[in-house]
């Protein structure tokens, strides 16, 4: 080292290690609530939805219909629909409304996966909205959480906040990037298929 060269006190240097585990906990923490407790339904429209995001290796959308009426068809389909390290999913798990709904419902749902994946796009302002909020203070808690580790060895309640923002600026880049580059073009040629089956399931 040469003579005259400053060197950052000890103190500074351990508080810059417990920020920067506070924040990387607290990105750790973030996800793994979204993973846990991000599942929620909505109504959207005339469906009950249940969305949940969860960390992935590549951004999916999963689909899937639930037996909530006899002559809908069931399944499940899944495309590559954005970039990241998220996923998303929905669950279509129930019926709001009259009967009459009944036959809109069977019309998109053996439309196949986009024409359901458009509809939900187009009813779904509201339930995206508050469920964008629950994945924010999921985020900011889950963070948070991570941070409090930190925040026992180093004694500072800051800690906690730092740990929320690392979570913050982890899931705001992923959600940007799923945003900017999603395209549900990408359900065009993908069908509902059952568990266990390879084939492609036809709704009709």
């Amino acid at each position: 080292m040469q003579t005259g060269e400053a060197v950052a006190p000890a103190h500074e240097v351990a508080s810059y290690r417990f920020m920067v585990a506070a924040m990387i906990l607290g990105a750790a923490g973030s996800m793994i609530a979204l993973a846990a407790f991000s599942a929620h339904n909505y109504r959207v429209g005339p469906y009950v939805m249940e969305m949940k995001v969860f960390p992935s290796t590549s951004g999916m959308t999963e689909l899937a219909v639930e037996p909530v009426r006899p002559v809908i068809p069931t399944g499940f389909a899944e495309a590559e629909t954005h970039l990241g390290f998220v996923s998303f999913r929905g669950t279509l798990n129930g019926l709001v409304g009259s009967e009459a709904f009944v036959d809109e419902v069977v019309t998109v749902v053996t439309g196949g996966p986009k024409a359901l994946a458009e509809s939900i796009r187009d009813e779904g302002e509201d339930a995206f909205r508050r469920f964008g909020l629950r994945v924010g203070w999921l985020t900011l808690a889950g963070g948070g959480a991570g941070g409090m580790a930190i925040a026992l060895f180093g004694m500072k309640a800051r800690r906690i906040l730092q740990g929320a923002l690392g979570g913050l600026i982890l899931v705001a880049a992923l959600g940007l990037v799923a945003w900017q580059t999603y395209d549900i073009d990408k359900f065009d040629n993908v069908r509902f298929r059952q568990a266990g089956q390879a084939a492609p399931l036809q709704g009709g």
